[in-house]
């Protein structure tokens, strides 16, 4: 298929690829300029978007072929295969082309193309990276020492496989700035607190001690010295368990004990605690008089395992999204009267004590398979599932 397309139109495809990468999990998992194998990680973020931009444009090329000749099958069009060394010179060529717009980008090398090559792409160096349960595949696939075919379908999961062929390649480059990634959380927070809410003093990782010996550690604590209100945060930066279900369900299993060890500590210690011993750990502001404590377990991607344990009512848990989200309600809806207190009744509200919802509500949907038409209809709320229930018919 010849395209012999505007390169206004390759600026169009990469950048939405490039959009669609951010909005993916993981995305920001590193710094951009933090560096596996001496290549900066934006780089290989940019060619992940640059390979998942020619599935784009290949799908839209493949949508217009089958309208102009309706005798071609799409299914037969979608996979193509293309020469190994000429792509690797493309992903050099595209990131020079694109990279300039990055404010941290320096030209890329053959040589650097060739070692990112090796890692968005899946290879017999690194094919046991398929060996899991549920393994992401990436836009192009190594076939033959030559040769690669483009996995259109990889365009949904690039992101995350880039993510785990880095950890595989580059092990302890990518546990040391794991390392890293809680202090660039606890920035979050202090960012979002800081700039919500007025008068407030936030500690970073306070060691809370009983006769000498360390119990536990606050990653952030908020002081509002206007209300008299105390925030203590454990903060949880977890790796995406994205469709792998055992790592998922082993994940949050650690996460709900790992959390509910530390709100024990911190129960007990607080429950011990005089007002001398609060006021020299968490360095409380003279002529500021606490009258409410309360502890919030934040984690990057999800909390939700903590809804299977009974809480205090001083306790909230959310994700960093739904805590975002709740700063933003607040504001909506109360203007410039907000306090952490609201924040903390509104995860409690609509996160903590909200009722299970196991779905979205979702319209019927209808597909098309050669010949065979069929539709998917939701169950309703009052109504058991009925397997094979589906609703079919031949076009």
């Amino acid at each position: 298929m010849g395209y012999n397309a505007d390169p206004l139109l390759d600026e169009f495809y990469f950048q939405t690829a490039w959009s669609d990468l951010k909005n993916a999990i993981g995305f920001d998992s590193f710094n951009e300029l933090r560096e596996f194998g001496g290549i900066s990680y934006l780089k290989y973020t940019l060619a992940a978007a640059f390979v998942a931009s020619l599935c784009l444009k290949h799908e839209a090329f493949c949508r217009v072929m089958v309208k102009k000749h309706p005798e071609i099958r799409i299914e037969d069009i979608l996979t193509i295969s293309a020469d190994k060394a000429g792509f690797i010179t493309s992903i050099r060529e595209a990131l020079n082309s694109f990279g300039p717009n990055f404010r941290h980008y320096t030209t890329t090398t053959e040589d650097q193309a060739e070692r990112i090559y090796e890692i968005i792409a899946i290879t017999p160096r690194n094919a046991n990276l398929l060996n899991n349960s549920s393994p992401a595949l990436p836009c192009v696939i190594e076939f033959a020492n030559d040769g690669i075919i483009k996995c259109l379908s990889g365009r949904h999961h690039q992101m995350e496989f880039l993510l785990n062929s880095l950890k595989h390649t580059y092990p302890r480059e990518y546990d040391s700035y794991q390392q890293l990634r809680e202090g660039s959380f606890q920035t979050a927070v202090e960012g979002l607190v800081k700039s919500s809410f007025p008068e407030l003093d936030i500690r970073r990782n306070i060691k809370l001690r009983k006769d000498g010996r360390e119990l536990t550690d606050v990653d952030v604590a908020v002081i509002d010295r206007r209300h008299g209100y105390l925030l203590l945060v454990q903060l949880k930066f977890q790796d995406s368990a994205a469709r792998d279900f055992r790592a998922d369900a082993s994940r949050m299993a650690r996460f709900r004990e790992e959390s509910l060890r530390w709100l024990d500590v911190v129960s007990a210690w607080l429950e011990e605690a005089d007002e001398q011993m609060l006021r020299s750990a968490f360095r409380i502001p003279r002529g500021t008089q606490i009258r409410q404590i309360r502890k919030l377990v934040l984690g990057r991607h999800h909390a939700w395992s903590l809804r299977s344990v009974s809480l205090d009512n001083d306790t909230s848990f959310a994700s960093w999204n739904q805590m975002i989200n709740t700063v933003m309600l607040m504001e909506k809806q109360q203007g410039d009267f907000r306090t952490l207190g609201g924040v903390h009744t509104l995860l409690r509200k609509y996160v903590v004590d909200a009722p299970d919802r196991h779905h979205r509500d979702q319209a019927p949907v209808e597909y098309v398979l050669d010949k065979l038409k069929f539709s998917v209809v939701q169950t309703r709320k009052d109504e058991p599932p009925v397997s094979g229930s589906a609703e079919t018919k031949a076009s």
